[in-house]
């Protein structure tokens, strides 16, 4: 395989005379350059990571919110080793020791990653310019808070009590200082405003899941809360790029493997069939540990998936297509160099 890979370099490097001897040493330079690029910048983030779990195991700094200490190391560990992975694949791609490494582990690395970060340059793109809240806004009783799912709701019981004050000023002070006298059991106490019976059972509903949630130690939700919570402008452009993706790796798949058309170039529509299966693969390998994870250690500030075995099904079927995919453009590849070597 080893010496395959120099023969073609090789090939590539030395063949269609001076121009493409020009052509070759230019491409080879930008690529070490790329690749020494990648390196430097992917080693700030892994000295981070390792100071992140030493400083947690030494209790020199704070894990987390929302993880225990043994989930935090993991987590931090295991991107320790996607970043390292990702340091070694660029160097092996233009140091002589690359060479004795098999060429599936780089291409297997190599489709990974540029599925988990090439695929969502659009999500960063667009990412930066949304608007979304940290946390739902509490309703202070001073507005309306609209954004925050529930909003309407919580408007509603606003502009409810906002009559209140009128209802006061329309009656007499000796009518209301009469009323006050009148009060059962002389204590003084004013008389309850009237409140809409819809108001009531509202706040009788609320009070009842606040006991709910004070028994269970934990936080009471209506069903259907799961998914509105996540509903957030970024994860909604996140689920549509990854969305369109899929769509654009399958198209590209069929096309390679049925006879594209006329007017297309192979290099674009197999480089969008490669992202787009990687981006399925890699995304929906990492949500189902991530998915079993939370399922299993419950975290406080984490929402748990409602229907865990749609969403196992759902990543599941996601990485065998992805898997699925690119053995595909494999084979419409290796089929390629066959019939170019027969003409």
């Amino acid at each position: 395989m080893a010496d395959a890979r120099r023969a073609l370099l090789a090939e590539a490097g030395g063949s269609g005379g001076k121009g493409s001897t020009v052509a070759g040493t230019g491409m080879d330079r930008a690529g070490r350059i790329a690749a020494y690029g990648a390196a430097v910048a992917l080693t700030p983030y892994v000295l981070i990571k390792v100071s992140w779990v030493i400083g947690s195991l030494l209790g020199l700094l704070p894990v987390g919110a929302g993880f225990g200490l043994a989930g935090w190391v993991v987590l931090n560990t295991v991107t320790i080793g996607m970043a390292a992975t990702g340091i070694g694949l660029a160097l092996a791609l233009v140091r002589p020791w690359g060479l004795r490494i098999p060429a599936v582990p780089l291409a297997f690395c190599a489709w990974v990653g540029a599925g988990f970060l090439v695929a969502i340059l659009p999500f960063a793109l667009f990412s930066g310019v949304m608007e979304e809240p940290r946390s739902p806004p509490r309703a202070t009783g001073r507005g309306p808070a609209l954004p925050c799912p529930g909003g309407r709701r919580r408007w509603s019981s606003s502009a409810s009590w906002a009559w209140a004050p009128a209802w006061r000023s329309r009656s007499p002070p000796t009518s209301y200082a009469a009323g006050l006298m009148r009060s059962p059991g002389g204590s003084g106490t004013p008389p309850p405003l009237p409140v809409p019976a819809r108001l009531r059972r509202g706040r009788r509903s609320r009070a009842r899941r606040s006991d709910l949630s004070g028994a269970t130690g934990r936080r009471a939700e209506r069903p259907g809360s799961y998914g509105r919570r996540r509903g957030t402008p970024r994860g909604a452009l996140l689920g549509a790029v990854l969305g369109c993706w899929a769509l654009a790796g399958a198209l590209a798949t069929a096309a390679i493997t049925g006879g594209r058309p006329a007017g297309l170039r192979r290099g674009p529509v197999m480089a969008v069939g490669w992202l787009g299966s990687g981006a399925l693969f890699a995304w929906s390998g990492w949500k189902v540990p991530v998915t079993l994870y939370v399922t299993m250690s419950a975290p406080a500030d984490v929402a748990v998936p409602e229907h865990l075995a749609l969403a196992g099904l759902l990543h599941g079927t996601a990485v065998a297509s992805g898997a699925a995919m690119a053995r595909m453009l494999v084979r419409a590849t290796h089929a390629n160099k066959v019939f170019i070597k027969d003409r």
